[in-house]
């Protein structure tokens, strides 16, 4: 079935927030009369191709004012709404929009979460500009049609370019430190010259688990590597990102806490996780305030001071 495929395939990812730079769009698909029959990619289902724009980044997905009946013996959490890049199983976001394990009618909006259904989340059209979407069944029982979909909207929200998350700047070496918020990541962003590459978040503190996740992106959003635990079975829940000869360039590191996901394209990350609390990030530090600022910054206190 197809949700073996995706989760073997994951790559949890998010929706960031758009700069002055990118343009953001919606296209929506009307999805009155659609039907769901059997698992992903069986002709019994509908589906459709979706043109977007070459190289596309989508950043949001949701459903509005959605109604459908589950059929016979299907229960309404077995509809899956699935936006694809092509018809292969990846990349790709879906969302189950109702979560009622039984018959009955569904009605109601909402929006995709990241990660969605079976890990995905959003991710970067290709050359096309081409999405595909599909209703399909999660568990086909019926031998037939499980889920009528009477009307409803999905909308998809994509943006025309590469969207840079906000991010703090850093500096190779050292350490760092500060405090994470449930479901939050946070971003930092370096210039690196090449050579073998170490961060972890060893000496962080954060409840209720103290359990971090790293993931490393270069420049154009592209994920480099990304990890959990430094020591599962050891019980260290920290995290470790270390890589032999890294190539120089700029790149952005993410920090979230458990469950994080990390897209393979346009800086998709994002967090449901419920930690929180003071985190250290070594093998990077604060750039350090330039000279002529401090002297500046001095400058005003002391003339602050001679006015009192």
């Amino acid at each position: 079935m197809r949700w073996l495929s995706k989760i073997a395939l994951a790559a949890a990812v998010g929706c960031l927030a758009p700069t002055a730079r990118a343009t953001i769009f919606t296209t929506d698909i009307d999805v009155s009369g659609y039907i769901a029959a059997d698992e992903y990619l069986s002709g019994l289902n509908s589906s459709t191709m979706v043109t977007l724009a070459p190289n596309a980044y989508i950043v949001g997905a949701q459903w509005i004012n959605l109604d459908f009946d589950a059929l016979g013996l299907s229960y309404q959490n077995d509809l899956v709404l699935s936006l694809n890049q092509s018809t292969s199983p990846s990349p790709y976001w879906d969302h189950q929009p109702s979560n009622v394990f039984g018959p009955g009618n569904y009605s109601g909006s909402g929006s995709f979460t990241s990660p969605g259904s079976f890990g995905g989340g959003p991710f970067q059209v290709d050359g096309s500009g081409q999405i595909y979407f599909e209703t399909y069944d999660y568990f086909p029982d019926n031998g037939s049609i499980d889920e009528q979909i009477n009307s409803g909207t999905v909308r998809i929200t994509w943006s025309d370019s590469l969207i840079t998350p906000t991010s703090r700047e850093t500096s190779p070496g050292g350490s760092l430190t500060g405090t994470l918020n449930a479901a939050e990541v946070q971003w930092h962003h370096f210039t690196w010259g090449g050579g073998d590459f170490e961060v972890d978040t060893l000496g962080s503190t954060m409840g209720p688990n103290n359990d971090t996740e790293l993931g490393l992106y270069d420049a154009t959003g592209n994920l480099i590597a990304n990890n959990d635990d430094i020591d599962f079975s050891g019980g260290n829940y920290l995290s470790e990102i270390d890589i032999a000869g890294l190539g120089a360039g700029k790149y952005y590191l993410a920090l979230g806490g458990f469950n994080t996901g990390f897209g393979p394209s346009g800086f998709a990350a994002a967090s449901t996780s419920a930690e929180t609390g003071d985190f250290m990030i070594n093998g990077l530090q604060d750039v350090p305030e330039p000279a002529s600022m401090a002297i500046f910054a001095f400058g005003l206190v002391a003339i602050g001071r001679r006015r009192r």
